[in-house]
């Protein structure tokens, strides 16, 4: 039987081992294929520093001739293949394994994204049963009828099918955007299976923000025209673009809150005007102005600056008649 020694030493030689085949998977990677990365310009050698690479070719000698581990050559090792996965970040040895384009279709990455395609596929089928359906009921079955149980029941069915229109249309946006992510980093060799519950959370998330988006907006608007958009699209562009449902969040509170905080200045307005013949306090006058020129500093809306300023024109003659 194995002392407990002879045991640890085993397992330090085969981690050692994998490490150090890990370094040179890495490196093999940085200085062949890492320099024709970028694609708009020239390929350029990647410079290694030298450290790393007599770290990477020692640990591989030791394993050749067996010679015995000590702590500094794991140290050494491990710095080593740290420094070098920063110079390739965000291709790492899992990616790379995970991405291997010599695996016959066993890869990890490729079973995701044969995943997608299956997906893929199905949410089409179900956006053009969806258009057919909706677009030829009228053929295919009667007017609904209170007193047609059939015909009735086909309504309900027609209008909660067009109802999960955009949020079909929403899961086929994010569907698209992320084949073309998935493709990006496969070719890139940076694609991170850990990352795959993401993927499925943003496919979700766009099929929410595609029934969300086609709730909230009709209509894109320019400078110079307003365009008209079907539910579909507005839940396949916010399918595909998340950004898409928060802006649009965000220009309905933008166009809300000035107004709010606008009518309330102006109510504020009248309080004051009306208040100009009666006696007030000049602490309190004190501390209305600075209120106001607080306001004042972060107000961002014209109307609602305006507004502040008409207010402390009316506390400054105020102030000026007492």
């Amino acid at each position: 039987m194995a002392e407990p020694d002879e045991i640890r030493q085993v397992e330090r030689k085969q981690q050692y081992a994998a490490n150090a085949a890990d370094a040179r998977l890495l490196l093999d990677w940085a200085l062949k294929e890492m320099p024709h990365m970028d694609t708009e310009n020239e390929a350029k050698p990647v410079s290694i520093p030298e450290t790393i690479l007599d770290a990477i070719a020692h640990s591989e000698h030791q394993i050749y001739l067996g010679d015995d581990l000590g702590p500094q050559d794991i140290v050494r090792l491990d710095e080593a293949l740290g420094a070098l996965s920063r110079i390739t970040m965000p291709v790492s040895v899992n990616t790379l394994r995970h991405t291997d384009s010599n695996d016959t279709g066993r890869s990890l990455a490729r079973k995701f994204s044969k995943k997608l395609y299956w997906i893929a596929g199905i949410t089409v089928f179900a956006v053009i049963a969806t258009e057919v359906i909706l677009d030829y009921s009228s053929a295919f079955w009667p007017t609904a009828d209170a007193e047609d149980s059939y015909s009735f029941g086909w309504y309900l069915a027609l209008l909660s099918l067009e109802r999960l229109e955009p949020f079909i249309y929403g899961a086929l946006g994010a569907l698209a955007y992320l084949l073309r992510t998935a493709k990006h980093f496969i070719t890139a060799r940076s694609f991170d299976v850990y990352r795959i519950p993401e993927y499925y959370a943003r496919l979700l998330l766009g099929i929410v923000s595609g029934g969300a988006a086609a709730l909230l907006a009709a209509s894109v608007s320019t400078d110079t025209v307003v365009i008209e958009l079907s539910k579909g699209v507005v839940g396949f562009l916010a399918g595909y673009s998340t950004e898409f449902l928060y802006r649009l969040v965000e220009r309905l509170l933008e166009a809300l809150l000035p107004r709010v905080d606008i009518s309330s200045m102006r109510t504020a307005r009248r309080g004051l005007l009306e208040t100009t013949n009666r006696a007030m306090p000049a602490s309190v006058l004190s501390d209305l102005t600075k209120s106001l020129m607080d306001r004042l500093g972060s107000a961002k809306d014209p109307d609602e600056r305006k507004q502040i300023l008409e207010m402390l024109g009316a506390l400054k003659n105020r102030i000026g008649s007492e």
